[in-house]
């Protein structure tokens, strides 16, 4: 499976491609299957893909939509946020790019210097196949960033 990144600077395409194995982590790809548009890119690039995860009200053509940002509408947003930690919130169940099911749910996370930015990212590694309960560990090795 192809997942197309756009934004991001090199340290987060490089955190993302250490995600899961069975992904093929791209900034350029003729035919993905999932695209991640990160905050700060204008547009979206013109492909029809499986899943995208895109801020909300990004104009993209895809079967699942994995819409992030601080609005409460949004699929991947947050329930909290303190200096010690925040909560992910999980809107809508989704279907990973390998076809597993992760219900609605709150996830704990660590505190968040960018939080638009790492909903983002989490929302990617979620559609990519990470398990919820491994995001954690995963954001905490972004956090120095």
């Amino acid at each position: 499976m192809v997942f197309l990144i756009r934004g991001g600077n090199p340290e987060i395409v490089s955190f993302l491609r250490a995600g899961p194995e069975n992904v093929l982590w791209r900034v350029r790809a003729a035919a993905p299957d999932a695209l991640a548009v990160l905050p700060g890119v204008r547009g979206t690039p013109p492909v029809t893909v499986h899943t995208a995860v895109v801020p909300l009200d990004s104009a993209v053509t895809a079967k699942q939509i994995i819409s992030y940002g601080l609005e409460q509408n949004c699929t991947v947003t947050l329930s909290s946020h303190t200096p010690e930690g925040c909560m992910l919130a999980l809107r809508r169940d989704i279907v990973t790019l390998g076809g597993t099911h992760i219900e609605r749910q709150e996830i704990a996370l660590p505190p968040l210097t960018d939080p638009e930015q790492r909903l983002g990212i989490c929302g990617t590694l979620l559609a990519a196949g990470c398990p919820p309960e491994s995001l954690f560990e995963r954001m905490q090795g972004l956090q120095e960033s």
